[in-house]
């Protein structure tokens, strides 16, 4: 675990303490079965023998940025993972319907469908367990694949192996999606750049994460699922620095698998060649104002799902009534 960690955005150390939690070793016990895998892997593999553990929420001032410390390094993601697929199967996969799969598809393929110009367009779908996302660009006649440690994947997709570095030196694609993966990863940056050097030339990416700070620091229930939380500007800053050029970095209503709706940060960008795009670094009061938001950002956080408006407008009401 890295106690004093560098933002792995923009490779700044400018942090400032935004809140902080502790765990207990004890919630085990009370926890529900997929919290309590993850409080399992706090205890018994990154912090064996303690029973308490402080994570402080950390804001990078250059860029806003925000993770927490102790930060797992890859080593410690790595046995992470290793720990979990050593247990039963997740039991998250059992609630997730083939009918929201679908609805996740082809919201993607809406997005990426301009892209797709002619037949036999390679499409690699990152970390995308069996690669269903991408089905419907194998229907519209592109060669799809996918890398992920899941061990097997759906018929119209090739999966490639568990990691890039199982992919041939030739390999090259056309379009990538890396769809709620980096808030999971040690090294973002390091990811992303892996990706754009298997792009072809003017060749898209799409990336998505979740978007956890809204009025507090994301320390969840849990520390183990997510290391890695993105703003918008955070997001357009990853892109550049990995040598992508953005063309949407934006917030969204997202329909999440398992049937509830959220907010994620959504962006195109394409690899481009020649000198890489400028680097921007926006600073931490955008992240500030998601966590103290005024009445315009609350306003425009609510227009992401419009038809939320009348009962939040209720609930104002009744707020301020009760004052």
């Amino acid at each position: 675990m890295i106690d004093d960690p560098r933002c792995p955005v923009c490779d700044a150390s400018e942090w400032d303490l935004i809140g902080a939690r502790t765990y207990d070793r004890a919630a085990i016990e009370t926890a529900d079965e997929y919290v309590q895998k993850r409080l399992r892997v706090l205890f018994e593999i990154w912090h064996p023998g303690k029973e308490h553990v402080e994570n402080r929420s950390l804001l990078c001032g250059r860029c806003g940025f925000v993770t927490y410390a102790p930060r797992p390094s890859a080593a410690d993601l790595d046995r992470k993972y290793r720990f979990l697929c050593s247990l039963d199967t997740d039991e998250n996969q059992q609630q997730i319907t083939p009918e929201r799969e679908s609805q996740r598809a082809a919201r993607l393929w809406k997005k990426m469908s301009r892209f797709v110009d002619r037949p036999g367009m390679r499409v690699l779908d990152f970390g995308g367990d069996d690669g269903r996302l991408v089905v419907p660009f194998a229907e519209h006649g592109c060669d799809c694949f996918v890398v992920d440690y899941a061990p097997q994947s759906v018929d119209q997709v090739t999966r490639l192996g568990a990691t890039l570095d199982d992919l041939g030196e030739e390999e090259r694609f056309d379009i990538v999606v890396c769809s709620h993966v980096i808030e999971h990863v040690a090294d973002p940056h390091e990811t992303l750049m892996q990706l754009r050097d298997r792009m072809t030339d003017g060749g898209a990416i799409y990336v998505e994460v979740p978007m956890e700070i809204w009025k507090q620091p994301p320390l969840h229930e849990e520390p183990v699922t997510h290391v890695n939380f993105f703003t918008v500007e955070s997001l357009r800053t990853l892109l550049q620095r990995a040598g992508l050029q953005p063309l949407s970095v934006k917030l969204e209503d997202y329909p999440h698998p398992l049937g509830h709706r959220t907010v994620v940060v959504s962006s195109i960008a394409r690899r481009v060649t020649g000198s890489p795009p400028p680097v921007e670094f926006s600073g931490a009061a955008g992240t500030r104002r998601l966590l103290t938001p005024p009445f315009t950002t609350r306003l425009q956080r609510a227009l992401l799902r419009p038809q939320d408006l009348p009962r939040a407008a209720w609930h104002q009401v009744k707020r301020r009534m009760s004052q």
